[in-house]
């Protein structure tokens, strides 16, 4: 690769560094390994600083999904019975959502609907996938282009 890093060299480097930070020449026990990813990698911590990060960790997860949302909606070119394009309602109907839980503080709440908005999206996304593969197989098995 011309002016980067190998994804080997990527992953000898990380081994390196993490063999050296937990290497045995330091005499570590497993007992002492599972204490330093304890500490360092808790859930929960009483540190200052840490309603701050999962709160900005949040919210970059929030407006990561929102995104991906309105990407995807461009796919969605046909319309619904009254000649609204389903792009504009999904962007709509995301849009609503995302005011109606604007306010909401309950951590454990944020990330379900996170975690509940990614699965719904990528669920659509996989859908639409198969369906467009199903049509072009179809389309491919009749040369002319004909519905029957």
């Amino acid at each position: 690769m011309a002016g980067g890093v190998s994804p080997a060299a990527a992953s000898v480097s990380c081994t390196g560094i993490v063999g050296r930070s937990l290497s045995t020449e330091t005499s570590s026990s497993s007992d002492e390994i599972e204490e330093f990813l304890d500490r360092h990698l808790s859930k929960e911590s009483n540190t200052p600083g840490t309603p701050k990060q999962s709160v900005a960790t949040t919210r970059r997860e929030s407006l990561s999904l929102y995104r991906d949302i309105l990407r995807f909606s461009r796919f969605f070119t046909w319309t619904d019975n009254n000649g609204i394009p389903f792009r504009d309602l999904i962007r709509e109907s995301a849009r609503k959502e995302y005011e109606a839980a604007r306010y909401e503080k309950d951590p454990h709440v944020v990330n379900k609907l996170i975690v509940s908005g990614r699965d719904c999206l990528d669920k659509s996304l996989q859908n639409m996938i198969d369906k467009q593969r199903e049509i072009l197989e179809e389309q491919q098995k009749r040369p002319d282009g004909n519905s029957s």
